[in-house]
């Protein structure tokens, strides 16, 4: 017998299923028979009845385990037995969820598909948030959502599920999200007008009268406006917390309902405007200045018929030191200030008018309320600075603060005064037209007239500097040289009336040379109270005249040189000159080399205070040198005691037998080798010009056999001048002095340029002398 095993659509089920085999009365022939490919081929049973009962089915199909009763016929073998088994099938339940896991109970509508689309059911509703899908045999199906309640949004993604009929416990979940509405928030005024201020704002969610806050931060609008973050389905309360400008926070909870069914477009927010400070500034009308001396003002406000309310607190405002009035905070409206009491010396003002617009507080800032000055008066006067006098004749005009002319012109009179036409008080300019000879009158002078002054003399002095010179002297001698010497004077003023005032008491010339700076038109003198040194002192002043329009040329103060007089006794036309030194911390300083000798005085240089001496650096021949002669000029004395210097002459010496000269032996020589050489001494040669160069000639060769420069005294020291004789001359001169040097070195007696007998019978004297010396000394060594 063969045995097929089917599911209910006839398809062979090959895999799974086991039976057995029994008896009509039930006893097992075969406990497990399985079966492949579907089918088993039952072991070969005789004739009757029989049972065969499926144990085991695979587990996407039901058991079906009644027993199926057939009957072996031997004459029929070709008999086939179809066992059937039915799918498995599950019961599925889908639950409907929102994102918070809260089930969704009513509202929600489903399709079943399999797998590749086919719809199996076209419309499951649920109940209580749930449904239980149709029996199901396994394989793969998809759920769709094709309706949700309104407060949610519509999940249509399909829901692919499997069927298990080994598994039928699994659920599935389908979950929606709440709709959600995006709200907008204009901010406007009470007029309407959209309000593009920033503003800020806290938003609340009220569940069960309960608030919580939604935003972590404040909700800010930009422009007026502002979206906020997308809201679920419920009760919302948006509170405004500040609002930029002159607006009154609405405090004020705006309550809205999200239904997402039926979105709210827009929400409003409303504004009341804010209150404007009012700030007025009391004013000059002429010149814009701040007037500082008090108001007070009444405040009106004008309604739309022009009836004027008075909304002053306290009664009366008054004005400031700084000339400012600060009002109450005002609403917007219309409004009027009116003067009460105007500012001293100045007429009442006009009422001010003006707006409060609450959009725009900086138009009722520093509103201006006017007051006109009354006018005054004023006295000019044109001053000389220095003299603190009134000027005559300078011809002026008055110009106000716009340049525009006061008036006519107007001249200064005698007592340089004028005294003007009234004038209101403000700043006014002096400006010169024609001014007066010999002054450098301001061009342009600026003065205030205050109103405190009215009644009274406002006098304004214009700067007036007389024209001035500078006078230049020089201290020159009698021969028109200027004197370097210092010398001091006194400047003094000759006044009108013949009085004179001092003008520098003392002044002192540099380098000989005077500057009076800036002196003004007038006469002057100056008296020299210190002469230069050397000169006499100046008694009669210098008088001079500066004039207003013409400076002086340069003057001149002259003094005459003192007389040092020092009388020289000697002979007649005496080449006799001498050195004058200056002593000064015990040196002796050189003030002129050669002072020399005419008509009997000794012509001196100008000497300053001080020690002199006079040194003789050349001697009258014939004649004995003077002494050195010391003296002493005094500071501010032109004038030294008598001197007299005196060459006297020498007595008249008688000339003597020149003795024979022998020639002298040579030194013996010694034993020893040792030579008794005569060594010539140190020579020194008198009566020449101090520091003066010379040379030494030897008269028999004509050569030169030394050359030196005189020291001080005007002596020539010469080392180891062999005797003989010798002309000293001068270097660069023709003067020749003869000497002639004897074995000592001692200097004979000298002879000049005069070649007279006497001078020749003395020279011979000396030889005879010298040859007489020289044999002495040869007979002594000998002994």
């Amino acid at each position: 017998i063969t045995v097929i095993n089917k599911d209910e659509t006839g398809q062979v089920i090959k895999e799974g299923s086991e039976y057995k085999v029994l008896t009509k009365e039930g006893k097992v022939l075969e406990e497990k028979v399985v079966a492949k490919e579907g089918k088993i081929v039952l072991a070969k049973l005789p004739a009757g009845d029989y049972q065969l009962v499926q144990t085991k089915v695979n587990g996407i199909y039901v058991l079906n385990d009644t027993p199926l009763a057939f009957t072996v016929d031997p004459t029929n073998c070709d008999a086939e037995l179809i066992v059937t088994n039915d799918h498995a099938k599950c019961e599925i339940t889908v639950i409907n969820k929102d994102e918070t896991g809260q089930v969704i109970k009513e509202g929600s509508e489903y399709k079943v598909l399999t797998k590749e689309g086919k719809v199996l059911e076209e419309k499951v509703v649920a109940k209580e948030g749930k449904i239980v899908l149709a029996k199901l045999p396994a394989g793969d199906y998809q759920l769709v959502q094709t309706k949700v309640n309104g407060i949610y949004v519509l999940n249509d993604t399909p829901l692919a599920f499997t069927v298990d009929p080994t598994n039928c416990d699994a659920e599935l979940v389908v979950t929606n999200d709440h709709a959600k509405c995006e709200i907008t928030v204009i901010n406007k005024d009470v007029d309407g007008d959209r309000i593009t201020n920033d503003s800020t704002y806290d938003l609340y969610v009220i569940n069960n009268d309960k608030k919580s806050k939604v935003n972590e931060e404040i909700v800010t609008a930009k422009e007026g406006k502002i979206i906020l973050p997308k809201l679920p389905a419920g009760d919302y309360e948006l509170v405004q917390k500040s609002i930029e400008g002159n607006y009154v926070v609405n405090e004020e909870p705006l309550l809205f309902t999200v239904d997402p069914t039926d979105c709210v477009a827009e929400l409003v927010v409303t504004n009341d405007f804010g209150k404007c400070e009012v700030t007025v500034i009391n004013k000059d009308s002429d010149t814009n200045e701040v007037i500082t001396s008090g108001s007070t003002y009444k405040l009106y406000a004008v309604d739309k018929e022009g009836k004027k309310t008075e909304v002053t607190t306290p009664q009366v405002i008054t004005a400031g030191i700084d000339g400012k009035i600060i009002l109450p905070s005002l609403e917007r409206g219309d409004y009027v200030l009116e003067q009460t009491d105007s500012p001293q010396y100045y007429e009442a003002a006009k009422e001010l008018a003006f707006t409060v617009n609450a959009k725009d507080c900086a138009a009722t800032v520093n509103l201006v309320v006017e007051n006109t000055m009354t006018y005054c008066p004023a006295t000019i006067i044109l001053v000389d600075e220095e003299l603190a006098a009134g000027i005559e004749g300078a011809e002026f005009v008055i110009k106000d603060v716009n340049g525009k002319e006061v008036g006519d012109h107007f001249t200064f009179g005698k007592d340089g005064k004028l005294t003007t036409d009234p004038l209101r008080p403000g700043t006014y300019t002096i400006e010169l037209v024609s001014p007066v000879s010999g002054y450098d009158i301001a061009k342009s002078t600026t003065f205030v007239i205050d109103a405190t002054q009215c009644g009274g003399t406002i006098e304004v002095n214009i700067v007036n500097i007389p024209n001035k010179c500078d006078v230049t002297l020089f201290n020159k001698d009698t021969d028109g040289n200027v004197i370097t010497a210092d010398s001091a004077y006194k400047v003094v003023k000759v006044n009108e009336d013949g009085t004179t005032t001092v003008i520098k008491e003392t002044i002192k010339a540099q380098d000989g040379k005077i500057v009076l700076d800036q002196l003004r038109p007038g006469n002057y003198q100056l008296i020299q109270t210190e002469a230069p040194d050397g000169h006499f002192l100046q008694k009669t002043p210098v008088t001079f005249e500066v004039k207003k329009d013409e400076c002086l040329p340069e003057l001149s103060i002259i003094n005459e040189v003192c007389d040092f007089t020092i009388v020289y006794v000697g002979p007649k036309n005496s080449n006799a000159t001498f050195t004058l030194v200056k002593i000064e911390n015990n040196k002796e300083i050189t003030v002129q080399k050669e002072v020399t000798v005419i008509d009997g005085k000794l012509q001196l240089p100008t000497l300053v205070p001080g020690d002199y001496k006079l040194i003789q650096n050349k001697v009258p021949t014939g004649y004995n040198g003077s002494h050195n002669v010391s003296f002493t000029v005094a500071s501010g004395v032109c004038y030294i005691a008598p001197i007299t210097v005196e060459n006297t002459k020498k007595p008249e010496v008688k000339p003597e037998p020149k003795p024979e000269v022998k020639p002298e032996p040579k030194p013996d020589t010694n034993v020893g080798g040792e030579t008794d050489e005569f060594i010539p001494p140190t020579t020194t040669i008198p009566g020449k010009k101090p520091n003066t160069d010379y040379e030494v000639i030897d008269k028999n060769t004509g050569k030169v056999v030394e050359a030196g420069k005189t020291n001080d005294q005007g002596e020539l020291i010469i080392d180891k001048l062999p005797k003989g004789d010798y002309n000293v001359v001068e270097k660069g001169k023709s003067s020749t002095t003869i000497v002639t040097i004897d074995q000592t070195g001692k200097v004979l007696p000298q002879t000049g340029e005069e070649h007279t007998v006497l001078y020749g019978l003395f020279g011979g004297l000396i030889l005879v002398i010298g040859a007489f010396m020289i044999g002495r000394n040869r007979r002594q060594h000998q002994a």
